[in-house]
């Protein structure tokens, strides 16, 4: 398949008499987009995962700065975490999804190997899907079938980026969050009425907010007749995210925005916000959106 859709097949010789793998590089880029951006497919089989480093668990775990996920189409095996250290069984029709920052480890089962596709990616909004039921750290393996079906799904995105020189585009974007769309919906169970509507509100709230003025999250739980603790408590199990960081990211989409204009200072950007300084306001919406906003703007402008 290498030959008549790009990428790169090798054979990988494995550690500890593990046996070779067939390795499949389909993608891999540095580029990022503002938004979303696929950084890197790729396609194994007799894969042996991470079947040396689960020996170590919980001593050595591997943390991304990126999501990933890994789709088991033959094989069986265990997947570990921070807040899952027993494990998970996998097996075909197993998707993993690995969170920027959470430790994890997984492979086959002792003695066996497995076929795997994996998918790396970043952008803010996968960041905004985290917690709320849709991609969520708390249920880091799902089960989609048929494999055929979903194997099929993943190779409609990937194998055209196979291409060579290939540079990722808006539209490759679009197509797998349409992806990870569809395989949300698979596991997608509607939360309380309730809980629905007091996040709504909650949000509403920290949108009307002033952007230059700091928030005052007695005032905001006292809307709720709860105490700050509980307001913050509560609202980071619904969204995924703390209010502050939301709050945080709201200003930053609100940078986005006036980016756009190729003639507003950086400076000018920053006082509107409410940043103390230029440097302030770089260093946060780089934290944030993953690129200093002059390079942002760059991309936005000439796109």
């Amino acid at each position: 398949m290498s030959h008549t859709h790009g990428g790169h097949f090798f054979v990988q010789k494995g550690m500890d008499g593990l046996g070779p793998r067939g390795y499949w590089l389909l993608y891999e880029t540095m580029f990022r987009l503002p938004g979303g951006t696929v950084l890197r497919s790729s396609q194994i089989h007799h894969s042996w995962a991470m079947q040396v480093a689960i020996n170590q668990r919980p001593h050595d775990l591997r943390k991304l700065s990126y999501f990933s996920i890994c789709y088991i189409t033959q094989g069986q095996g265990r997947y570990f975490d921070v807040n899952h250290p027993q494990g998970i069984p996998l097996g075909a029709g197993s998707l993993i999804c690995m969170f920027p920052g959470q430790g994890h480890v997984y492979a086959p089962e002792p003695g066996t190997r497995w076929n795997e596709i994996n998918v790396n990616f970043s952008g803010e909004v996968f960041n905004s899907w985290v917690g709320r039921n849709l991609l969520d750290p708390m249920q880091p393996v799902r089960q989609l079938e048929p494999v055929d079906h979903w194997f099929k799904r993943i190779h409609q995105i990937v194998l055209p980026l196979a291409k060579p020189d290939r540079k990722p585009t808006i539209t490759d974007t679009g197509k797998f969050i349409a992806l990870i769309s569809e395989m949300c919906a698979v596991w997608l169970t509607p939360w309380q009425d309730a809980d629905v509507q007091w996040l709504e509100k909650a949000q509403q709230d920290l949108r009307d907010w002033p952007l230059r003025e700091p928030l005052d999250m007695e005032h905001l739980a006292h809307a709720f007749g709860i105490t700050s603790q509980t307001y913050r408590k509560k609202f980071k199990r619904l969204s995924g995210m703390t209010p502050t960081n939301y709050h945080a990211r709201l200003i930053i989409e609100q940078a986005c925005q006036r980016l756009q204009h190729a003639q507003l200072p950086l400076k000018q950007i920053a006082d509107e916000l409410g940043f103390g300084s230029e440097y302030y306001f770089s260093r946060r919406f780089k934290q944030i959106a993953g690129m200093p906003p002059g390079a942002y703007r760059e991309k936005a402008v000439s796109g």
